[in-house]
């Protein structure tokens, strides 16, 4: 399966490239990760490009920068990711843990700052665990996860 899948931001890329990696359980034989235009440069340490050349199931995550950019990305690339063999091409955006003002007051809580930085995306991204993602799924709380993850993985 290949799959192209652009988001509008950081937040975006970082949280489908944690989705995905616990998805595979982290096994690089069966998953390669590609990131693509990611900003700010300092995730691109994080998010880096991982897993064998021939994998069964590859994904392409292209960070648009911004919300607007996402489907006129799509559009404009769209035959090329058909010409390369992709099976889907996936748009995602507004990827939002909890109201800006509540994680505010989470982090506050904890004598911390929540400034939407890439440091502060990935404390709570990269704490997340299958099984948070697999009750998220099966919980009946959130329909576009569950859609999201039908349409990336089946």
């Amino acid at each position: 399966m290949k799959v192209a899948i652009y988001v509008e931001g950081i937040t975006e890329a970082g949280f489908v490239y944690w989705l995905i990696g616990e998805k595979y359980q982290w096994d690089w034989t069966k998953v390669r990760l590609e990131c693509l235009n990611l900003d700010p440069s300092d995730a691109a340490d994080d998010l880096r490009d991982i897993g064998i050349e021939n994998a069964p199931n590859y994904f392409l995550i292209y960070d648009s920068c911004t919300d607007t950019s996402v489907a006129s990305d799509i559009r404009e690339r769209f035959q090329s990711h058909k010409d390369q063999g992709f099976d889907k091409v996936v748009g995602l955006r507004d990827v939002y843990f909890h109201p800006y003002s509540k994680l505010e007051e989470i982090f506050k809580s904890m004598g911390k700052t929540y400034s939407k930085h890439w440091r502060e995306i990935k404390e709570i991204v990269f704490k997340l665990k299958s099984e948070d993602f697999q009750n998220l799924y099966n919980s009946g709380k959130c329909q576009s996860f569950r859609e999201f993850c039908d349409t990336i993985f089946l």
